[in-house]
């Protein structure tokens, strides 16, 4: 397993939370109102979920989807994670679920936002 995937996972684990938790804010509901989950822990849980399905289906997607990547210089990128929120919040199980793609682009976003810094700090790495 690659240290990335390991920092993506983590991130997703908190950026799920985080955008629900954004979204009960008064001043942020309009950007993060689209997010909601009936509980911290069921957000929580999503969010692992999520953090799997960027760390096991995204490489192979993106793999897939390589030449389109190419051509628009790896913006089709977001375009993948978008997708694949919206697929992890489709199982209603978890009690978490996004209201659109744009609220689905938002969550990507801030999953990729939170992988930024991780790497950047070397958090994780092996010396």
């Amino acid at each position: 397993m690659n240290k990335h995937g390991v920092v993506s996972f983590w991130a997703c684990v908190a950026a799920a939370p985080l955008c629900w938790w954004l979204g009960k804010v008064p001043m942020l509901t309009r950007v993060f109102g689209g997010v909601h989950a009936t509980s911290f822990w069921h957000a929580v849980m999503a969010g692992a979920l999520l953090g799997l399905a960027f760390m096991l289906i995204r490489p192979v997607l993106r793999l897939l989807t390589l030449p389109i990547g190419c051509l628009t210089l790896g913006i089709f990128g977001i375009v993948i994670d978008t997708a694949l929120v919206l697929a992890i919040s489709s199982i209603r199980v978890m009690g978490f679920s996004v209201s659109s793609p744009v609220s689905a682009l938002v969550v990507a976003l801030v999953c990729n936002a939170m992988c930024v810094p991780i790497t950047m700090l070397g958090i994780g790495q092996r010396r």
